[in-house]
């Protein structure tokens, strides 16, 4: 209780209330180091895709598939960190950057935007309780899109702890 009093005495304002908390400051912080090393020290990955496509196939059969770019990321810019075993979320702006620069935003963006619309119209269909139900499950699933992986990791977290539940 100490320390949470220390913290709330020291902050200044609403800018960096949040800033002592890592998931909210390094999806933003990976955003930053993309952009500052791409592409002059990092190529873009305009295959990045279908190296995320690829994390659909289980390791077992693809012992060699790519990380996922969470990973990808500490192990190229925080090495000694990815032997350790830490991690950081990695930002989907991030994603569509490391994709193809801003207009690889926009494409992530605009596929992300499609894929929540298209859920919009199939919980209006589902209608009363039944959608609500399933849109609020779902919209976990909508906060882990902020500090996503990518966008197949994002449809495949959604079939794993959303669909395949409902069913069974």
């Amino acid at each position: 209780l100490e320390n949470i009093y220390k913290y709330f005495s020291n902050v200044k304002g609403l800018t960096n209330l949040f800033w002592g908390f890592s998931d909210f400051t390094d999806p933003f912080l990976t955003f930053i180091t993309l952009v500052k090393n791409i592409p002059e020290n990092v190529p873009f990955e305009y295959d990045a895709y279908i190296k995320d496509s690829s994390l659909l196939i289980p390791t077992i059969i693809y012992p060699n598939r790519p990380l996922p770019y969470n990973k990808w990321y500490m192990k190229t810019f925080e090495p000694g960190l990815f032997v350790k075993g830490a991690g950081k979320t990695f930002y989907v702006i991030g994603f569509g950057y490391l994709f193809a620069g801003l207009i690889g935003v926009f494409i992530s963006l605009f596929l992300f935007g499609s894929l929540f619309e298209w859920f919009n119209k199939f919980f209006r269909m589902i209608g009363d309780t039944a959608g609500l139900f399933l849109y609020s499950c779902f919209f976990i699933q909508l906060i882990a899109f902020v500090v996503g992986c990518g966008f197949i990791v994002f449809i495949k977290s959604i079939f794993m702890n959303f669909f395949i539940p409902i069913f069974l």
